[in-house]
């Protein structure tokens, strides 16, 4: 396999062709994609090439979409990956060339698997949740900044005035993100279905549901609910040298807004009734401490999550657990 590697920049990209040993810089617009496909179609094999690159940010998904879309294969990489990768084989030099070719070596080296784009309507789900929570974070700032003004001896009725309409205009954007996201759920029967699953789990409720599926695309995509707690960075790091040992704790080498959501759904399990509850309420017995509890049920229920979601079925309050 002829693994390309590129480096994904804001403004242009750089790949680097192994078999030729050369380097290609691209705009990242339709035009540069349209020239580096061109590029690769130059190829006598093409069933064999593999264009591979790292998530960076958002400005790797436009030339992954249309690649997709052209029927190239494309692998997206974890940039942590690509980075120990690079460390192991003491690289001292960062260029863009440089790193497109240790992109291409990293990815002949190892067995990887091809990027899917996720469907239109669960992307626009993905903007809609990600600009939702962007304004609640706005409306506390803003709220703080009121607070703190009106502690004031003097405060300004001007300022005063200009920071009440902000706060009147983002709850009105928060309100049409909302009503987004509902239409968005209304207008597709398998996101409905999921939430309605999701939903299901003691301590999941409507927000959480809907940022669980934001924010992993699909529970379904993960091999294993191993992975789906490993990607939201609530799988336990153990630290242990000769005599030294640190204990075990969160990696949270993962997914902040999945990890927040599965605390937020521990939180409201802890205080029902159902087996989750006496789940949590067991390890306190047992002398966990509450923080480590928590933690230990937030991840219970990414696992059950999960298995409700690639099983197909809602949870069974009955079904033996812990």
């Amino acid at each position: 396999m002829n693994c390309i590697g590129v480096d994904i920049g804001s403004q242009e990209h750089v790949a680097y062709f192994p078999d030729r040993q050369e380097t290609f810089r691209f705009s990242n617009t339709n035009s540069g994609f349209a020239a580096f496909q061109q590029k690769l179609t130059s190829h006598a094999e093409q069933e064999k090439l593999l264009v591979v690159m790292e998530a960076t940010g958002v400005y790797h998904q436009r030339l992954a979409q249309y690649l997709h879309h052209e029927q190239v294969q494309v692998v997206v990489l974890n940039p942590a990956q690509v980075k120990y990768y690079a460390k192991s084989q003491l690289r001292r030099s960062k260029t863009d060339p440089v790193d497109a070719r240790i992109i291409s070596e990293y990815a002949s080296r190892h067995d990887l698997k091809s990027w899917v784009p996720l469907t239109t309507a669960r992307q626009h789900l993905q903007q809609a949740c990600t600009a939702r929570e962007a304004v609640l974070k706005t409306q506390q700032q803003l709220q703080n900044v009121l607070h703190a003004l009106q502690q004031q001896a003097e405060p300004c009725g001007a300022v005063l005035e200009v920071l009440t309409q902000l706060r009147q205009q983002l709850q009105e954007a928060q309100e049409v993100l909302e009503d987004g996201v509902q239409q968005t759920l209304e207008s597709q029967a398998e996101l409905q279905e999921e939430v309605q699953l999701l939903q299901s789990v003691p301590g999941i409720g409507p927000v959480v549901s809907v940022q669980l599926l934001a924010n992993t695309g699909s529970l379904g995509r993960f091999s294993c609910s191993a992975a789906l707690v490993c990607f939201a960075g609530m799988d336990v790091r153990m630290r242990q040298s000769g005599k030294h040992e640190a204990g075990r704790h969160l990696s949270k080498v993962g997914h902040a807004s999945l990890r927040k959501a599965a605390y937020q759904a521990a939180l409201g399990a802890i205080r029902s009734k159902s087996r989750l509850g006496e789940y949590y309420r067991g390890l306190r017995l047992r002398g966990k401490p509450g923080k480590v509890a928590l933690c230990a049920l937030a991840r219970k229920i990414l696992r059950i999550a999960f298995a409700v979601v690639k099983q197909g079925k809602p949870f069974d309050p009955a079904y033996p657990g812990p």
